[in-house]
């Protein structure tokens, strides 16, 4: 790699470093979450959702619940 090559590769890795503030991680919510991503977008800001309650969360339950007069 040319010294030139290496100088453009840090400039980039530089300005991309600049133009991103951070990562946000959102709960998605129909509706409300684009609305959400655009406005962390508008600042510089990613923004990556994830499911409010996953499949696994829903279906396994290892463990059966205690009564409160188990407690």
């Amino acid at each position: 790699m040319s010294e030139k090559e290496k100088t453009i590769d840090t400039k980039k890795r530089n300005k991309s470093a600049q133009e991103s503030k951070g990562l946000t991680v959102i709960p998605y919510v129909e509706g409300l979450s684009e609305a959400a991503e655009r406005i962390f977008c508008k600042y510089g800001i990613k923004a990556a959702m994830k499911p409010y309650r996953t499949l696994r969360q829903l279906l396994v339950h290892p463990k059966d619940q205690c009564t409160v007069e188990q407690t």
